[in-house]
């Protein structure tokens, strides 16, 4: 299960670095202007999305993880919540179980999406200042 949860954050984790570069070469060319905000207007929103994706999983699999070891998050006292949890299990749940505590996923996304706001236009004018640099093919 622990490989399954770090392939699909790996997963997530490249479609938001890959999206801007899919929307630079799917937007038509045109000035400079256009481009920057078409990049932005594509890649954004399907970035956001995402970025929920990679913010909440960890919150989820967490949970999912407590109910297949048995572990009951609304006991009152750690004996309620760990009172169908196997005792080799105990120490595991109660770390998963304490690691849920501190930033939450929508304060995690708001300021991953804050990060990650100007990255489809540093991958476009980044894309446009190599594709100037090579050289172009004439056909004679």
């Amino acid at each position: 299960m622990e490989f399954l949860n770090t392939i699909i954050n790996y997963v997530f984790s490249l479609a938001i670095v890959i999206t801007p570069i899919l929307a630079y070469f799917k937007i038509p060319t045109g000035n400079t202007r256009e481009r920057i905000l078409s990049i932005n207007l594509y890649s954004l929103p399907i970035i956001l999305i995402l970025l929920i994706m990679v913010c909440y999983w960890p919150s989820y699999y967490q949970g999912y993880q407590l109910e297949n070891l048995g572990y009951d998050q609304f006991g009152m006292s750690e004996a309620e919540r760990l009172a169908n949890v196997a005792p080799e299990f105990h120490d595991r749940a109660t770390m998963i179980y304490n690691s849920n505590f501190g930033i939450g996923w929508p304060l995690r996304v708001i300021m991953g999406f804050m990060l990650i706001l100007p990255y489809p236009t540093m991958v476009m004018l980044l894309i446009s200042a190599i594709q100037k640099k090579l050289p172009t093919k004439t056909v004679d």
